[in-house]
């Protein structure tokens, strides 16, 4: 492609690493394997971000459970985000959320990125999560906070109930099993909240195409 016929357009070039190289007669620029080039007439626009409400799934074999986060970008050029998470505790500082806390998922969908976050609630505290993305027009912030709530006190065990009497093996068995469903849960959820996003956002697009 002949330098020309760049001059009246855009590029822009997703990268995380910029290697410059040279040889003896001039300078050049080395990318790495997976940058993605966009090559473009319209302007750079910022993403618009919608959050929804947080959904807490639970094991039925356990007591712990997870509350799914999710945040949508939409309308932006380059379509290319990076999701982060941040959160505080009750009127706290801002913290960043470390990528081992928690699952993450993202997905593409007509033009739209889906961030879904998994987290577990705090024993003591309840927790405002906040989206954050960084898009070539800068970094953006969601509008709103997904607030997930402490999680409920477990009931007492009584000293005559089945549970006080368990043997080692049993206790080793339940925790074997509540492993298994918590995992067999995220994986469902994950397909749900798929599922939903994506019959969301096909809804919506269909009204923008009736609106226009």
């Amino acid at each position: 492609m002949e330098l020309q016929r760049l001059c009246s357009r855009r590029v822009f070039v997703a990268a995380c690493v910029t290697v410059e190289g040279a040889s003896e007669s001039d300078r050049f620029l080395v990318f790495g394997s997976g940058t993605k080039l966009f090559v473009t007439g319209e302007q750079v626009r910022r993403p618009q971000l919608s959050v929804y409400p947080s959904a807490r799934s639970r094991c039925r074999s356990g007591p712990r459970s997870r509350d799914l986060l999710l945040c949508v970008a939409s309308a932006m050029t380059p379509p290319l985000v990076r999701f982060s998470w941040k959160r505080r505790r009750e009127n706290g500082p801002l913290e960043e959320l470390r990528p081992d806390q928690g699952e993450r998922l993202e997905l593409v969908v007509s033009g739209r990125v889906v961030a879904i976050r998994a987290v577990e609630p705090d024993a003591q505290y309840t927790y405002k999560y906040r989206c954050h993305v960084e898009h070539e027009s800068g970094a953006a912030d969601a509008p709103q906070d997904q607030e997930v709530s402490a999680a409920p006190p477990l009931p007492p065990v009584s000293p005559g109930s089945p549970g006080s009497a368990a043997s080692s093996g049993e206790q080793d068995n339940w925790r074997r099993e509540r492993q298994l469903c918590l995992t067999y849960v995220v994986l469902l959820a994950k397909s749900v909240v798929y599922c939903c996003g994506l019959c969301v956002l096909r809804a919506s697009g269909k009204n923008e195409r009736m609106n226009e």
